[in-house]
């Protein structure tokens, strides 16, 4: 409690003043309210050159200056940025809100009320009778997304929470490895009649020679030296051809290491029409 005529009742827009020196201490640090400044210059947890910052306005540069010298229209809180930095980062904080967690709350509600179910069955009947209305739909919404990136482009703090947050729900997914791939590209050394096969089918068969197995290498450089020296015994050149493997029948795949080269895998027979993308490298 402060009594009537204590010298360390608060003063300075509600903070305490020291009464031994007449500062006023606002936490990071003190500000001579008779010199208008603060009496050290403004620092930041972590090592920035100018701490607190808007490169864009010269006022913010001082590092003794309360709160870009308009004290009338704004305060500091901690000793670090006035108000309307701060009221910037809450609309900023805001925006990330409104693109991810009022959506995943919403979401949330419509789950449990039955209304997500309802809203897949009327989009699967859209784009059953009018896949025009599906169209319609996403060109609005990619509208709505350069509306948004232009306004935060312009410096609106709400649009640019929006921006960062819808980037952010796309992109942590992937960041976090939730959506990993699931085929992994290998790659395996062809004489001219298989590349032949492949090129007619686009895909790999099974050899005419009834083996179970056929060899693939992780890496298109291994399989190139592998066709190589095959050529070199054969006669025969030989090209690299590629393709998309389900990482589950990479894991069913015996491993290979063929002489001179690297490793790889051998994929059974009734796995080859699983590889998609065949193509030559």
């Amino acid at each position: 409690m402060y009594d009537a005529v204590s010298n360390c009742a608060p003063r300075f827009t509600g903070k305490e003043r020291d009464s031994e020196t007449g500062l006023d201490y606002f936490g990071a640090r003190y500000y001579g309210s008779n010199m208008g400044r603060w009496m050290s210059p403004d620092w930041s947890a972590a090592p920035v050159p100018v701490p607190y910052a808007d490169l864009t306005d010269p006022q913010t540069l001082n590092l003794y200056g309360y709160v870009r010298n308009n004290p009338l229209s704004h305060a500091d809180a901690d000793g670090h940025c006035c108000s309307a930095e701060w009221n910037f980062f809450k609309a900023e904080v805001r925006g990330v809100w409104n693109a991810t967690g009022g959506g995943v709350v919403a979401l949330g509600r419509s789950v449990v009320s039955g209304e997500a179910g309802r809203n897949i069955a009327t989009t699967a009947n859209l784009a059953v009778h009018s896949p025009g209305a599906i169209g319609e739909a996403g060109k609005q919404f990619g509208s709505q997304m350069v509306s948004t990136v232009k306004a935060a482009a312009q410096g609106n703090p709400e649009a640019i929470g929006e921006t960062v947050g819808t980037a952010a729900l796309f992109a942590a997914p992937y960041a976090k490895g939730i959506l990993p791939s699931k085929t992994t590209t290998m790659f395996r050394a062809v004489d001219g009649a298989e590349l032949g096969d492949i090129n007619a089918s686009g895909a790999f068969k099974a050899s005419p020679n009834g083996t179970e197995y056929k060899g693939f290498f992780n890496n298109a450089s291994d399989a190139q030296q592998f066709g190589n020296n095959m050529q070199k015994l054969t006669g025969d050149q030989h090209s690299v051809v590629s393709g998309d493997v389900p990482n589950s029948v990479l894991k069913n795949s015996p491993n290979h290491t063929a002489a001179g080269e690297g490793p790889g895998k051998l994929i059974r027979t009734e796995d080859l029409s699983k590889i998609k993308n065949v193509k030559e490298q």
